[in-house]
C-alpha cells in the first residue's frame, strides 16, 4: 500500500472528514461553553481543598519544631500539633474525589459522542484506504484462541475491536490489556496491545512463535528456531514445531514488516507523557512485536500505551493531524496484509 503524504491526505479531510465532524464539534463547543462555569466552581474547591491539606501539614511541622527548640513549651500544643494531620487526609481526599466526580461526569457526557464519532470516522478512513470494516464490541479474538497459539498470555481484558476486509482479506483489530511473563524482578507485566488477526493463504499444520527477548517464555513443546537475520534475532527469540515450516512463513519480508510495524506503534507510544516506567524501558529496548503462526492464522501484537484510535474531544476536532495519524496507523497493519500477499491463493 502506497502511503500519501498529509498535503495529498488534505483533499480527502477536506472532502469527507470535514463535513462529518462539523457538527460534532459544534456539540463539543457547547457542551464546554455550558459546562465550563462547574469546571470553575471544580477548580476553585479542588484549589481550596489542596490549600487546606498544605497548611495544616505546615501548621503541623512548624509546631512541632518549635517545640523541639522549646522543650519547656506546653506538651498540650504538641497534642494538638500531631492531631492536625488527621484533619489533613480529609482536605486531599475531598480534592481526588471533587476532581474524580467532575471527571466522571465529562467522561459520560463525551463517551455517547465519541462512540458514534468514532465509528462514522474509522469507516471513512478505512474506506480511504480501499478496506471495508464494521466496529463492534463483541469480544473476536478470546484468550483460550490466544493461549491455543502457544502465546504466553495470562490474562487479557478487551477495549475496541475493529473487524474488517482488505482485498479479499478479512482481518480483526483487537486493543487489549494483556498480563505477560517477563524477565524482570517482577515476573509478569500488563501491557496495553494491539492485535493484528488475518487468515492465512499458505496452509501449514505446525505452530511458530516470534517473542521479544524481554518475554519469559517457556517452549517445551517447541523448537528453537535461528535465522540468519542476525539483527532480527539479537531482539528476538523464535520457536516453532517444525523448523523448515517456520523458516517458509518468517520470510525476510514479514520480518521487516513486523520491525516496521512495531516501530510506529512504539514511537506513538514513547511520545505519550503517561507512559508507564515499565513500558518505556521494554519499548525502547525493543519494539518489535509479538507473533504466532497457528491454525491457519497469524497474530501480531503490537505494544502501545493509549487509545491507538482514539478522537480526543477535550481538542479541536478540526486537527488533521489526528486523523492523519489514524490513517498511519492503518497503513501499517494493512501493509502487513500486502507484504504477507494473503490476497494471493498461493501454497506453503
Amino acid at each position: 500500500m502506497n502511503k500519501v503524504t498529509i498535503e495529498e491526505f488534505k483533499q480527502f479531510y477536506n472532502n469527507e472528514i470535514l463535513p462529518f465532524i462539523k457538527p460534532y464539534e459544534t456539540k463539543r463547543e457547547v457542551f464546554n461553553k455550558k459546562s465550563a462555569p462547574l469546571k470553575n466552581m471544580v477548580i476553585t474547591i479542588f484549589v481550596i481543598l489542596l490549600a487546606g491539606f498544605i497548611i495544616t501539614i505546615l501548621s503541623t511541622v512548624l509546631k512541632t519544631f518549635s517545640y523541639i527548640m522549646n522543650p519547656q513549651a506546653n506538651p498540650t500544643d504538641l497534642f494538638q500539633s500531631a492531631f492536625v494531620p488527621g484533619i489533613a487526609p480529609v482536605f486531599i481526599i475531598g480534592a481526588i474525589i471533587t476532581m474524580a466526580i467532575f471527571g466522571l461526569l465529562t467522561n459520560c457526557k463525551h463517551k455517547n459522542i465519541k462512540k458514534e464519532l468514532k465509528h462514522g470516522l474509522l469507516s471513512k478512513i478505512f474506506s480511504y484506504c480501499n478496506s471495508k470494516i464494521s466496529t463492534t464490541n463483541s469480544e473476536q479474538i478470546t484468550l483460550q484462541e490466544l493461549k491455543q497459539t502457544s502465546l504466553p498470555i495470562y490474562t487479557k481484558t478487551d477495549d475496541d475491536t475493529i473487524c474488517g476486509s482488505y482485498k479479499g482479506v478479512k482481518f480483526v483489530i483487537n486493543e487489549a490489556y494483556v498480563q505477560l511473563p517477563i524477565k524482570a524482578k517482577t515476573p509478569t507485566a500488563l501491557f496495553r496491545v494491539l492485535i493484528l488477526k488475518l487468515e492465512m493463504n499458505k496452509k501449514f499444520s505446525g505452530q511458530t512463535i516470534v517473542v521479544p527477548n524481554y518475554i519469559n517464555y517457556n517452549h517445551k513443546n517447541n523448537n528453537e528456531v535461528f535465522l540468519e537475520d542476525i539483527n532480527f534475532m539479537k531482539l528476538n527469540n523464535i520457536y516453532a514445531t517444525d523448523q523448515i515450516e517456520a523458516r517458509y512463513l518468517l520470510t525476510p519480508t514479514f520480518m521487516e514488516r513486523i520491525k516496521s510495524l512495531g516501530k510506529i506503534f512504539a514511537q506513538k507510544a514513547l511520545a505519550s507523557p503517561t507512559m508507564p516506567v515499565q513500558y518505556k524501558y521494554f519499548i525502547q529496548k525493543n519494539p518489535t512485536c509479538i507473533t504466532a503462526f497457528s491454525n491457519n492464522y497469524v497474530y501480531i501484537l503490537a505494544n502501545t500505551t493509549i487509545d491507538n484510535f482514539d478522537i480526543p474531544l477535550e481538542k479541536n476536532l478540526y486537527d488533521i493531524n489526528i486523523y492523519y495519524n489514524i490513517y498511519l496507523q492503518l497503513v501499517e497493519l494493512l501493509s502487513t496484509i500486502d507484504s504477507l500477499k494473503l490476497n494471493e491463493k498461493t501454497g506453503l
